[in-house]
């Protein structure tokens, strides 16, 4: 990711610092910011350590904002999809797969970040038609935590084989299209808060 960063940007720019590194631990110079953007990855860092130390390195008039979703939205495979990832997050996590329910495990860990952020808004945007090779498409769901080959161990052949037998029949060409629809939150990192003990 940073090589494709470092070439997207001009040579003779000087003012950007490239790290790579854990938010609960890199170095973070050039600071104050004025702008920290999450992209699809809040969820998985330590947010009771990155929080206060990002608030320690923002601006006063900051924005924290949170970007995410990145899988084909209501796609013609949509219902044999949501089977195929029911009994896959079952088998791999021994979570039901809930996506609708704002109440399920998936749901809350997705958006616990919240409680850290006052927030200003939310909004969704919808790409344009995505026209992707389906082998490629199969090969970026092992990018996803849950499917990571370290998960699959011996069961990728069969995760793969079951997820193209679905796809399949709506490629063209040897092809998926689709369309994302992304959403991003955006505020302020809160303050962390703390309880007086009781009869303070």
């Amino acid at each position: 990711m940073l090589a494709i960063a470092r070439s997207q940007a001009e040579e003779s720019t000087t003012n950007i610092n490239w790290i790579n590194g854990p938010a609960e631990t890199a170095s973070f110079p050039g600071h104050p910011y004025d702008l920290v953007v999450a992209g699809a990855s809040i969820h998985w860092m330590d947010q009771e350590v990155v929080f206060p130390r990002l608030l320690d390195v923002v601006g006063s008039n900051h924005i924290f904002a949170v970007i995410d979703g990145d899988g084909a939205y209501d796609p013609p495979w949509q219902q044999d999809w949501d089977d195929f990832l029911k009994y896959w997050i079952f088998e791999l996590k021994r979570e039901q797969y809930e996506p609708q329910s704002g109440d399920s495990v998936h749901h809350k860990f997705m958006t616990r970040y919240r409680q850290h952020v006052n927030i200003a808004g939310d909004c969704w945007v919808m790409s344009g038609t995505i026209n992707q090779k389906l082998s490629d498409f199969i090969l970026c769901q092992h990018s996803r935590d849950t499917f990571a080959p370290s998960k699959l161990g011996a069961r990728i052949r069969q995760f793969d084989d079951e997820l193209e037998s679905i796809l399949r029949p709506f490629a063209v060409e040897d092809r998926l299209s689709y369309r994302v629809r992304t959403s991003m939150t955006w505020g302020t990192i809160a303050p962390k808060t703390t309880t007086p003990p009781s009869g303070v």
